[in-house]
């Protein structure tokens, strides 16, 4: 029972990060292709996505 739980636990932990990261990612490219659309300059589309970045985290 203890080493299953344990082997989820990992799986949870690797999975969960990559999740994050693949909405992140995704959240990012939409981001782009919105910019691109409203001809955003760089520095905007950094600023957004660190707001997004921020709020996912906290």
């Amino acid at each position: 029972m203890t080493a299953k739980s344990c082997i989820f636990l990992q799986m949870i932990s690797i999975a969960l990060p990559v999740l994050v990261l693949g909405i992140l990612g995704t959240l990012a490219i939409a981001a782009k292709g919105t910019a691109a659309r409203a001809r955003m300059t760089p520095v905007e589309i950094r600023t957004t996505t660190k707001i997004i970045t921020k709020k996912t985290i906290s």
